[in-house]
């Protein structure tokens, strides 16, 4: 019997037990705030994660298109720049008169400068684009 009262937890007075009582139902509250909040936290970072995600998509997808636009018109100018020289052996090749062969001649020559500057300016404004669009995912991903 000795034994039982000394392990027994002396019963504490009313006021006592209904302050501890208070403070505990106080202190679940306030955890179950804290949670909710967490949660609530939670489920902003989720959308953002998902707004950001869905313009990294948007991004890539206008770069794709960007950049396969890009290799069409390279494509397209590589081919001209091919018939350009295809036609070039040809006049040498088929022209009986000196001057007019020096005349197409001069004609295709200005025509390949043209097309390789505007191979080179459309290279710039690719790899700009490029650099742009490298800046913009860094910016969106930081």
């Amino acid at each position: 019997m000795r034994a039982e009262k000394i392990l027994r937890p002396k019963a504490l007075p009313k006021k006592t037990r209904k302050c501890k009582v208070k403070e505990r139902t106080s202190e679940i509250q306030d955890f179950k705030k804290n949670v909710g909040q967490f949660f609530d936290q939670l489920i902003c970072k989720q959308k953002e994660q998902q707004a950001l995600h869905y313009e990294l998509h948007k991004k890539i997808a206008l770069q794709r298109r960007v950049t396969l636009n890009q290799a069409e018109n390279i494509r397209t100018l590589k081919d001209e720049n091919a018939e350009l020289t295809k036609q070039l052996a040809d006049a040498q090749g088929a022209s009986s008169s000196l001057a007019t062969t020096s005349s197409e001649l001069e004609n295709l020559r200005s025509s390949y400068q043209d097309l390789e500057t505007k191979l080179k300016e459309a290279e710039l404004k690719r790899e700009q684009a490029e650099k742009q669009l490298a800046e913009k995912n860094r910016a969106s991903c930081c």
